[in-house]
């Protein structure tokens, strides 16, 4: 199966939400094909993913209408992962009558939307009405645990770590498949 992954943010972004982006596309693309299209200028390589970058550094419409064109280049994939943030929303609602049919959107960052405008909120109100199926990710996605040598609850928490990433990740490809 071949999935679009579009996230606002992408690592060397070093906030939780890059990073969960990252995990998500490297774990996707594991065993299906997989393309990030995200803003950010040199990302870090995400598993075997194709990564397309929008540049950060220009004014909004420009950034957007670039993001646009590289939407519509990608429509003819299987399945769509939107991740919250109203750069890669926005897009997403534009172009809905003509992206896949499985839509799936993942609000990983409930305190951005918490802490957006109006307009991001209305904007989030919406998407959720466009997609097929929303998901909150649980918080240990979050996080990745650290490892200490000595330490087995660690080691746990890293077990429980992999164990949630696994049950997430089957239930985005079960939603995408039908």
């Amino acid at each position: 199966m071949r999935i679009l992954v579009l996230a606002p943010l992408f690592p060397p972004d070093v906030s939780a939400p890059a990073l969960y982006a990252k995990e998500l596309v490297t774990r996707l693309s594991s065993a299906h094909g997989v393309t990030s299209l995200h803003y950010g200028q040199l990302p870090e390589q995400a598993g075997r993913a194709r990564l397309v970058s929008i540049r950060k550094d220009v004014a909004t419409p420009i950034r957007l209408t670039a993001f646009l064109r590289e939407l519509w280049s990608q429509r003819h994939t299987d399945a769509l992962v939107t991740l919250n943030g109203p750069s890669v929303e926005l897009p997403t609602i534009l172009l809905r009558p003509f992206l896949p049919r499985s839509l799936f959107y993942i609000e990983h960052d409930r305190n951005a939307i918490a802490h957006t405008h109006f307009s991001g909120r209305l904007l989030n109100d919406r998407m959720k009405k466009t997609v097929i199926h929303t998901v909150v990710p649980p918080p240990i996605l979050l996080e990745r645990p650290i490892l200490h040598p000595f330490d087995t609850s660690s080691h746990q928490a890293r077990s429980n770590y992999e164990a949630a990433w696994i049950a997430h990740v089957v239930a985005i490809v079960s939603v995408c498949q039908k």
